[in-house]
């Protein structure tokens, strides 16, 4: 039945597990156990008095809760804080058994980390069946170590940080939380007040109130009730209140209004209604008019104030602004009537009022604020705005006229007169004010057009325009002139067209008038030609003139001879030039004349006609000359051009330049590809996948500060052809010497398979020769034992690694070599020993002091090992070995001088010791030696490393502001006593004048761990160091502007 039970226990646990643990501020379950030595523990019994608990939740076999157990967190807290808590540790594995409390012997389940009662002050219980089975259940334990504390009201809270300090936070502060409130009441609904009084609780607290607000009081609230929950930085919360604030929930106030202002300016039609409520009725009103009730008529423009005050003398003020629109004004302007032509208007420009405005002249209102067609005479024009206010204008329009023109009497021409004379002057308007401008249809005038008599050739109608300058009335009138001439007969031939087929062209002039003469002459042109026929080239109008040598009369006939000698256009454009882009060029003409009227010819460089290629665009795939021809089919005109094709393939140098390595010293490098092409036409871009390049990854001298593959591409973008080039890039790291060797029989084959990029290597065989090969071989005189070193180095220190060979010529089994590999840095556990066994008959069998069983056991910490070798028939090898470690790199002294007022004059310099020289240093201003300089107030850290490149922090070191670099001006003695100390020491110093003086006490990593205020001029002050791990600290003493340092050991 137990068994059945502790299987359904067990059931439940483990489901679980698929549960969080209890939510912060759950209520933790009540429950009774015996401890592993058979007292009784009640949870709920145990925190009586207002006590809080620790709880434990763990594993025997856990690690990270072994880690927890040794750091003595809950002891410390049981052994400083019972008086307040109760600390129980249950263990919830139910297959361990209880002897697993006390290490190996007799447990079961998944083991033990050792014996986890050594040292216990507090209950520790085995949870199993009959026996707290529920309460890791119950508690939702999903993980080891599970730890809560429980508060005094008995809820949970799980701890993260696993320190005594956090530990003692929850207890003392965060538990301790409490507040009390002050209420103010609210008699006008904003005026309450909720102030709370806070103590207890870790770092700071926030606030949450039923409200919503999260300050700290509640200031300026309304009457009702309030409650708050109080949260510190632990995240421990706890609720207090209700407080009730009496009053209303809300201030008396104006909750509507009626507002009429006032219609047109200078009139008292305003009007003000207002409606109150809230606060406690029974209202009563004081306006600044000293009206008293809640409505106002008859008001002009103005700020009306009222006070509404409630019955409980509580008021609220609120001002009201009866506007009025500003005055109706308008602005006239009138446009005169102009040369009788009833143009003249009125234009209306209204502001002020309330628009939209209407525009009244006695003909009735409209929206246009124009009146137009007007004549010259008096006119009364009203505005009105949209509230009917208006006002009324009288205004005037003048007006001009226009000119008398009398042009003269018509005149019919003969041959025997040509012109014919006209004189406005006679009858028509006239003065300095007058411009006179002649016009003709069908005519021609002789003279002046602007004058007021000129003479005509040609039979038409002459119109005279009179403009007056002043008022720029104009008028006009005509005179019509008939033609009453002869002329002798004349007939021209020749109408035709010239073009690259037909370039010339025949004109024939011919008449049958007696009495005549002829002669050619052409438009536009000086020829005069007297032949009846001629031959032209050239288009133009051609005049054949016949004149009657009685009547002087002239006839004329003309021929028009058109030409079309346009030649085709042809436009050429070629794509690019053969080179690394483009393996073919297009030749484009489709820009040039084409179409059913146009002949298309290629012709080759020699003039030979590409048959059959008639299109006009042209591919090539390499250099030539090719010309294009094309005629107009219509007049036979031919355009020729020719192009030509350049290949340029030639690929630019790439050369990325010679290895080079960054290292520990060397933490940047520039590439040089400078022996690559260079010039205005080259484009470099270098490229990585595995390296970094800081800058000028477009220049031939990259900047880079990681190893990598880098690879250079120079293109020439004259003809698009690149080249590429890598470079490989290492980085020499701290060297770590390893090697392997294949043997034949004396002789040994060495192989260097060292880490770190080593640049030397120094082999010693052990029989007293040496080499500085890599990959050495060395042939041994004769059997022996030999101890074989190889040191290697670079830029980032040096290394060395030993192994031991054995040469012998017995098959009997035996150590042929092996290689131990010491601890790198004080506290690693990474050791190393490697055997070869040769002899005897395989297989081998290895069984360690460790219980490894293997030929190579790694991972190992400082100690002595011891392995037994066996061969397949029992022959046995026992041998031992010791793996070494460094020390502990530590501060062995540090000094610091100040600086000066207003300078940077301060320095810090440390002397290290431990580990393996050399060192570097790594400070957090960027230096890299063991004294820094010119140093302002401030912090400083450093980072200091060996030769293994084993690291340790130091710091922080204060360098100070002083007024004097003369400590002795201050102080007189300071001693510190015993040195080394143990447990108890005293620090004495005497100063010149009182001062208060500032003791500090800090690690030897610069961290402070106490301080202290004294005030006098001799003082003894004594310090426990029982609690102290050994080690170096600093006693530094402050005060009057100086500082002073010593080094104190503690054993």
């Amino acid at each position: 039945m137990k068994k059945i039970i502790f299987n359904l226990i067990l059931l439940i646990f483990v489901s679980n597990h698929l549960a969080a643990q209890l939510p912060d501020g759950s209520p933790a379950p009540d429950f009774a156990i015996t401890d592993i030595n058979g007292n009784g523990y009640s949870l709920y019994a145990a925190m009586s008095g207002g006590k809080s608990a620790c709880i434990d939740f763990f594993a025997t076999w856990c690690g990270p809760c072994w880690s927890f157990h040794s750091s003595h967190v809950l002891r410390d807290v049981q052994t400083n804080l019972g008086y307040t808590t109760s600390v129980v540790m249950m263990e919830a594995d139910f297959a361990t058994n209880t002897p697993c409390f006390y290490g190996p012997t007799g447990c079961t389940g998944r083991g033990t980390q050792g014996n986890w009662v050594s040292g216990v002050n507090y209950p520790q219980a085995d949870l199993g069946p009959g026996n707290g089975e529920t309460v890791a259940y119950e508690y939702n334990v999903t993980y080891y170590p599970t730890l809560y504390v429980i508060s005094p009201d008995f809820r949970t809270w799980e701890i993260g940080d696993r320190s005594y300090q956090n530990y003692y936070n929850w207890i003392i502060n965060s538990f301790t939380l409490n507040a009390t409130g002050s209420v103010t009441h609210s008699p006008c609904g904003d005026d309450g007040k909720v102030v709370l009084n806070v103590t207890g609780g870790f770092g700071s607290l926030k606030y949450k109130w039923s409200n919503g607000a999260v300050t700290k009081d509640l200031i300026n609230i309304p009457g009702g009730t309030y409650a708050v929950t109080v949260t510190d930085l632990n995240g421990y919360f706890e609720s207090y209140g209700p407080w009730t604030v009496n009053g209303p929930n809300k201030r008396v106030d104006i909750v509507s209004q009626s507002i009429t202002h006032v219609k047109c300016f200078g009139e008292g039609t305003g009007k003000i209604v207002i409606g109150v409520n809230y606060g406690t009725p029974g209202y009563t009103y004081n306006w600044s008019n000293g009206n008293n009730t809640n409505s106002l008529s008859n008001l002009f423009a103005g700020n009306y104030s009222v006070t509404v005050t409630d019955a409980s003398s509580c008021t609220v003020v609120k001002t009201y602004i009866i506007t009025e629109p500003s005055l109706l004004t308008a602005k006239f302007s009138t446009f005169n009537e102009t040369c009788d032509g009833q143009n003249g208007y009125i234009a209306t420009t209204a502001s002020g009022g309330v628009p939209p405005y209407s525009y009244d002249r006695g003909n009735g209102k409209q929206s246009n604020a124009v009146f137009s067609k007007l004549k010259q005479g008096t006119y009364t024009v009203t505005v009105t705005d949209k509230n009917n206010c208006s006002l009324s204008q009288t205004l005037y329009i003048n007006g001009t006229h226009k000119p008398v023109v009398k042009p003269g009497v018509s005149t019919p021409l003969i041959c025997g007169r040509d012109t014919i004379f006209f004189d406005a002057s006679i009858g028509s308007s006239s003065g300095n004010e007058f411009i006179y401008t002649w016009t003709t249809r069908n005519g021609a005038i002789i003279g002046d057009f602007n004058s007021t008599a000129i003479k005509v050739a040609k039979p038409g109608t002459y119109i005279l325009k009179i403009e007056n300058t002043v008022d720029h009335c104009e008028n006009s009138d005509s005179v019509i002139v008939k033609d009453l001439r002869k002329y002798p007969d004349v007939l021209a031939t020749g109408d035709g067209h010239v073009n690259c087929y037909e370039p010339d062209k025949l004109l024939e002039g011919k008449t049958n008038s007696l009495a005549i003469k002829y002669y050619w002459t052409k438009l536009n042109d000086t020829l005069i030609d007297t032949s009846k026929n001629i031959k032209v080239l050239h288009q133009g109008s051609y005049v054949f003139n016949v004149k009657d040598t009685i009547n002087q009369c002239v006839s004329k006939d003309t021929v028009v001879v058109t030409e079309n000698k346009v030649y085709p256009k042809v436009i050429l454009n070629k794509s690019n030039d053969i080179n690394c882009k483009y393996d073919e060029v297009t030749i484009d003409a489709s820009q040039s004349d084409q179409g059913p009227d146009f002949n298309v010819e290629w012709t080759l460089e020699d003039g030979s006609i590409i048959a059959g290629l008639k299109d006009l665009t042209l591919k090539l795939k390499e250099a030539a000359f090719r010309t294009l021809n094309i005629q107009n089919k219509i007049n036979g005109c031919t355009t020729s051009k020719e192009v030509e094709i350049i290949e340029d393939r030639i690929h630019p140098l790439a050369e990325a330049g010679s290895s080079k390595d960054l290292s520990c010293i060397t933490k940047t490098l520039n590439l040089d590809g400078t022996v690559s092409s260079q010039g205005s036409q080259y484009n470099y871009f270098w490229k990585t996948i595995n390296g970094n390049i800081l800058n000028g990854a477009n220049t031939l001298k990259p900047l880079i500060n990681q190893a990598g593959n880098y690879i250079l591409n120079v293109k020439n973008t004259e003809n698009d052809c690149e080249s590429q080039d890598s470079i490989k890039v290492q980085e020499q790291t701290q060297p770590r010497a390893q090697f392997t060797f294949n043997k034949n029989n004396f002789e040994l084959n060495f192989t260097d398979a060292s880490k770190g990029i080593a640049t030397s290597w120094n082999w010693s065989f052990g029989d007293g020769t040496n080499s500085v090969e890599q990959h050495p071989i060395h042939l041994y005189s004769k059997e022996g034992e030999y101890e074989v070193c190889l040191e290697i180095a670079n830029e980032c220190g040096i290394n060395k690694s030993c192994q031991n060979v054995v040469l012998t010529n017995s098959a009997v089994l035996s150590l042929s070599s092996w290689e131990v590999r010491q601890v790198s840095c004080n506290g690693y556990q990474d050791g190393q020993i490697k055997l070869n066994v040769e002899g005897g008959t395989k297989p081998y069998s290895y069984l360690w002091n460790t219980g490894a069983n293997t030929a190579l056991i790694s991972n190992l910490k400082k100690g002595n090992y011891s392995v037994t070798i066996q061969d397949a028939l029992g022959s046995q090898i026992n041998k031992g070995f010791s793996i070494d470690e460094p020390s502990a790199i530590l501060l062995a002294n540090q000094k610091i001088n100040h600086t000066i007022s207003g300078s940077a004059t301060g320095s810090i310099e440390i002397n290290i010791a431990g580990g393996y020289a050399p060192y570097r240093y790594e400070w957090n201003t960027g230096a890299t030696t063991s004294t820094i300089q010119d140093l302002a107030v401030g912090t400083y850290h450093v980072k200091v490393l060996d030769a293994n490149s084993c690291e340790k922090n130091f710091g922080p070191f204060e360098v100070n502001e002083v007024t004097s670099t003369k400590s002795a001006e201050l102080f007189s003695k300071f001693d510190i006593k015993p040195n080394p100390v143990n447990q108890n020491g005293i620090i004495s110093v005497h100063l010149n004048s009182k001062q208060d003086l500032k003791i500090k006490l800090y690690n030897a990593n610069g961290r402070l761990i106490h301080s202290d205020h004294k005030y006098g001029d001799v003082i003894h002050y004594s310090m426990s160091f029982e609690n102290y791990e050994p080690g170096i600290y600093f006693v530094v003493i402050q005060g009057g502007g100086y500082q002073m340092t010593r080094k104190w050991v503690v054993q």
